[in-house]
């Protein structure tokens, strides 16, 4: 075998190889059930908008318009009872902090907040004293 080819054979041995790591730790982080979990938490009048799977140590962010007179719940869920080590803080679109999940050392498994002007809002769903990094987040409404 020419150096070449020895080459070419390492170089696709090692990529498949980190495909598979890579593959693997997304494959253990399934949002979906946390996603379930999050609908569940709902409180009754409120319907469901979009959900927010949320991986690794440095947490997500994400943005949504939010409409003015909207009442607006975000429910949080992990692999704890109590959403422990995940919590979600809401800014608006000039990034002052608007509500936050954890307060004082606790952590509150849902935020809700009424939108006095329309505009886009940021949220960033963030780990604490977590020993997994795997949840989802749910956002709701009610008029």
């Amino acid at each position: 075998m020419n150096l070449k080819k020895i080459t070419h054979t390492l170089t696709l041995a090692i990529v498949l190889c980190l495909m598979g790591l890579y593959s693997n730790v997304q494959a253990q982080c399934n949002t979906e059930q946390y996603t379930d979990k999050g609908i569940k938490k709902l409180q009754e009048g409120y319907t469901f908008l979009k959900s927010y799977p949320i991986s690794g140590e440095q947490g997500k962010k994400y943005s949504y318009i939010f409409s003015q007179g909207t009442s607006y719940l975000i429910t949080l869920a992990n692999n704890t009872s109590d959403s422990n080590g995940l919590y979600i803080t809401l800014y608006d679109s000039n990034n002052h902090e608007i509500a936050t999940s954890y307060n004082n050392g606790k952590f509150y498994s849902a935020v809700s907040f009424t939108c006095k002007k329309t505009g886009i809002y940021h949220l960033k769903f963030s780990f604490r004293d977590a020993k997994d990094y795997c949840a989802a987040g749910v956002l709701a409404m009610k008029r």
